[in-house]
Formats: C-alpha cells, sequence, structure tokens
C-alpha cells in the first residue's frame, strides 16, 4: 500500500508541487516563516496575494485578474510581471498600473458608452490611438444627432421621405434607431492638486542625524506582518533595523523607496513624519514647524467614519459647514475635482467605497497645504485617470516627496530617485529601475534555485524509502 501511495505522489508531481509553490508564494513576498505558518495570522492584504497565488499555482487555461497589483509592493510587481510574461495561458486583466499593462497586454478592450471596443496593441500604443477614437466617436453622434432632428421634421411636416405612407414607418423606425444609441461617455476628468504651504521654510525641511531605530526586543515577532508599522506597535528584531542614518529632505526632493517587505520603509516613512522616535540620533523637522500630507492605507481607514467628507474637511480648516456658504461650495468643488461623485458628499465616510475614501483622504491632504508629501501606495484603489492626475499633481507640488509605490510609471513619471532600504541603511541607487529590476530578478531566482535543490532532496529521500519499502514488500512475499 506504502509503493502505491508513492507511485500516486509521483504520478501528480506531489515533489515538484511543492516547489513551485513556494516559488510562487516567494515571488510574492511570502518569507519561508510566512510559507509554513497559519493563514489566520494573516491581514487582508496577505490573504489576497495568497488567493493570487493560489491562481497562479493552478496554471488555469483562462486567467482572469482584476487589479492584481493592489496588495503587493514593487518587488512583488516585478516578479509577477516576469511571471506572466513567460506564461502561455491567456489572461484577461483590468489594472491601473500602465507600466503592468503595456508590459503584458496584447489587445485592450475599452467599455464605452454600454459597448466594447477592441483594439489589437499594447497599452501606450491605445493611449495614442484613443483620443483619435473619442473624436470619431463623437463625429458620429454629432451626425446622428443631425440626421434625428431632420426625420424628425419631417415626420411634424409630412415632407420629403415620410411624405408617404410606407416613407412614415421607415422614417419612425429610423427614429427609434438613432434615440436608442448610447450617447458618447462625458471625459472623466480628475484633479489632484496639493497648494503649496502657506508658510514657507527653509531648507532642509527635515533632517536625520546618526539615526538608529530598533523594536523594543519583548515585542510580537507577528505585529509586522501585514508590513506597516503604526505609533506604539511594536516589533521583535534581533537588531537595529537603521543604524547610522543621516538623511535631509529638501523642497525639491523626490525620494522613492524601494526594498523587500520588512526592510523598513513604512517605518522610514514613520520616523519621517514624527510618529515615531529614533532609538538614538536626531529627527529634526523644521524646529517643529513642518506640516507633513501623509498618505496611506492606515489614514485611509482612520477617517472618521461616522462624519461626511464634507464634515471632515470643514473640521480640517477650522470652520462648521454651513449650506450656501462659499467655503461650504469650495468643499464641494475640492472634492468633486479629486473625483468623489457629488452624491457620496453627504454620506457618512465609513459608508464609501474603498476607492471613495481615498480621494476623500487626498481631498484632506490638499486641505493641510503641506510642506512634504509621504505617500505610502498610494495608487491603490485609484482609476488610471487618477493616476495619471495624481503623477501631474506631484510634479507641480512646492515641496519634498518621498514614496512608496508598486507603480512604476507613477515613480518614474515624478523623477523620483531609488533609495533602496536594506541592510539597516538607506542608500541611492545608481543604475535606476533597470537595475533594481535585475536585482530582485535574480535574488528571487536564487531562491527558487534553493527551493529547488530542497525539493530534489525530499524526491531522492522519497525514492529511498518507496525502494525499502517495495524491498520489504517482495521479502514479506517470499
Amino acid at each position: 500500500r506504502l509503493v502505491e501511495v508513492y507511485d500516486l505522489l509521483e504520478s501528480i508531481g506531489g515533489d515538484a508541487s511543492e516547489s513551485r509553490a513556494r516559488s510562487i508564494l516567494a515571488g510574492l513576498g511570502f518569507d519561508p516563516e510566512m510559507q509554513d505558518g497559519p493563514t489566520r495570522v494573516l491581514s487582508g492584504g496577505w490573504r489576497m496575494r495568497l488567493a493570487l497565488a493560489r491562481a497562479l499555482f493552478i496554471s488555469p487555461s483562462l486567467l482572469l485578474l482584476d487589479e492584481p497589483t493592489n496588495h503587493l509592493d514593487l518587488d512583488a510587481v516585478i516578479w509577477l510581471q516576469s511571471h506572466l510574461a513567460a506564461s502561455k495561458q491567456t489572461m484577461l486583466i483590468v489594472s491601473h498600473d500602465q507600466h503592468f499593462l503595456n508590459a503584458l497586454a496584447t489587445d485592450i478592450i475599452l467599455v464605452d458608452s454600454a459597448e466594447l471596443h477592441y483594439f489589437n496593441c499594447d497599452y501606450d500604443d491605445f493611449k495614442r490611438r484613443h483620443e483619435g477614437f473619442r473624436n470619431e466617436q463623437k463625429r458620429k453622434q454629432q451626425a446622428s444627432h443631425k440626421e434625428l432632428h431632420k426625420l424628425q421634421a419631417s415626420l411634424n411636416k409630412g415632407e420629403g421621405a415620410a411624405s408617404t405612407k410606407a416613407g412614415r414607418k421607415a422614417a419612425k423606425s429610423r427614429l427609434e434607431e438613432l434615440k436608442s444609441v448610447a450617447p458618447v461617455s462625458s471625459e472623466y476628468r480628475v484633479t489632484f492638486a496639493f497648494p503649496a504651504a502657506q508658510r514657507k521654510l527653509n531648507p532642509p525641511l527635515v533632517t536625520m542625524e546618526k539615526v538608529r531605530f530598533e523594536w523594543p526586543k519583548h515585542a510580537d515577532a507577528n505585529a509586522d506582518i501585514n508590513g506597516g508599522v503604526r505609533k506604539g506597535t511594536t516589533h521583535k528584531s534581533d537588531k537595529p533595523l537603521f543604524e547610522n542614518l543621516s538623511f535631509d529632505l529638501s523642497q525639491d526632493s523626490r525620494v522613492a523607496l524601494v526594498g523587500p517587505n520588512g526592510c523598513g520603509k513604512s517605518t522610514f516613512m514613520n520616523l519621517l513624519d514624527g510618529s515615531l522616535s529614533p532609538t538614538a540620533g536626531i529627527v529634526d523637522q523644521a524646529n517643529g514647524r513642518l506640516r507633513v500630507g501623509r498618505y496611506s492605507q492606515h489614514f485611509v481607514d482612520d477617517l472618521p467614519g461616522n462624519k461626511s467628507a464634507i464634515d471632515h474637511l470643514h473640521s480640517i480648516l477650522g470652520e462648521a459647514p454651513q449650506r450656501g456658504s462659499p467655503l461650504y461650495q469650495q468643499v464641494r468643488t475640492e472634492l468633486g475635482t479629486k473625483g468623489l461623485p457629488s452624491s457620496a458628499h453627504e454620506l457618512r465616510i465609513r459608508d464609501l467605497s474603498g476607492g471613495q475614501k481615498a480621494r476623500v483622504a487626498f481631498a484632506a491632504i490638499a486641505a493641510t497645504r503641506p510642506h512634504v508629501l509621504l505617500l505610502d501606495e498610494p495608487t491603490n484603489h485609484l482609476d488610471i485617470e487618477s493616476v495619471d492626475a495624481l503623477i501631474d499633481g506631484i510634479n507641480k507640488f512646492e515641496g519634498g516627496v518621498v514614496l512608496i509605490s508598486h507603480d512604476r510609471r507613477l515613480l518614474q513619471s515624478t523623477n523620483c530617485q531609488l533609495w533602496l532600504c536594506g541592510d539597516a541603511t538607506i542608500a541611492a541607487l545608481r543604475d535606476g529601475f533597470e537595475g533594481y529590476e535585475k536585482r530582485v530578478l535574480q535574488r528571487i531566482a536564487e531562491g527558487h534555485a534553493r527551493d529547488a535543490r530542497r525539493a530534489a532532496a525530499k524526491a531522492e529521500e522519497r525514492r529511498k524509502r518507496k525502494e525499502a519499502a517495495a524491498k520489504r514488500t517482495q521479502a514479506r512475499r517470499k
């Protein structure tokens, strides 16, 4: 019976399956401890990664991916893009990540005016062709309106084609056909403007001098399982997360923090904004005068759920909402330009969708008129048009910017300098995205090779056990 079990495991590729599962999980950021640990300790974001890993593991003939890069960091997106590019599967992808789409898509399907429109091209080419497509749609709509008014006039007067019974019937049929045509959708415009701070500060805005940071030794080992940190959170570590770290942030700084999970990117953000204090060293925020605009999923989740978006922005501006006042109209305009529909302005924030809450958070940041923007995965829950608007807003912002993002186009379009976080320090990368991408894929490939060697060793051990079991069976039969 044991020999039969070994044969069955061999037939279903039992040895290779574990190696492949570990390779996929490692590519999506799961370290060995998380791979072997219980799923109940995983946060929502990590469970989303696990669901994605499961979909990749079963190798379906059709893979449906709805915003697969949400909840992933840049390293995981680099691996996922490489993994999917090497796949032979048919994929249908919905994503706000334009670089990801451009690297993978061979065809684009545009959903517009209740119809599907097909483009045999990559995403960059689609963007170039889309303006011409919309102009053609508008031209056809204008021609349809002109024909509709002409037919209506003919029917009213009983002239032209409508002068006979058959002509009137045909004209009425054509009129109904023209009326049923879906109108061309209005252009979706979003603006993410961040007004300059009212009070100018002399550079540098933030200074770090010989900063050391380590978590208390007694901390809970699972406290950082979702990759984020908050004030009062404790973590377990055998060595400092940062050591002898010096850093200056000025008005024209554009910094993108990169590095694997757990390297300290979010912790560095918390040191910058003062929600964490260093174990040693100095973090100076312009002598306490710095105003920070901070965005992260935690800050979105912490929006006052019982308030409406209008009430929340009024509280930031220090005034009670007064319907019809200039400030009230200004607040509604600000929410509208961020893409929040007017019907949601007076709803409780707790009843808004994740994307709508994100827009309220961005409107709140703009209302504070910060000197510095600290943005941790700001494109989650945003659509492509909003990401483009965010890029434009960052480029026009008259202050320092520090970003953590999986969206390569966002980081490149805002001219961010890559700073690698790891080995207790943060250092500028000289070889840009291409060099960083090679490092990530090489590191993951080395991990895959270790998994393959481990799987081969297990397979050899199982083969020996099978041979031993077969010999015992033969001996008993004799």
